[in-house]
């Protein structure tokens, strides 16, 4: 179970970037106010 928890971690530093990614991606879709 202690080698989970490195490995969780290290999923949570890859999900950021993707979810900036992801964040961005939408703002681009929608039209500027």
């Amino acid at each position: 179970m202690d080698s989970q928890s490195p490995e969780f971690g290290n999923s949570r530093g890859v999900l950021d970037p993707i979810t900036s990614a992801i964040k961005e991606t939408l703002i681009r879709q929608q039209p500027p106010t």
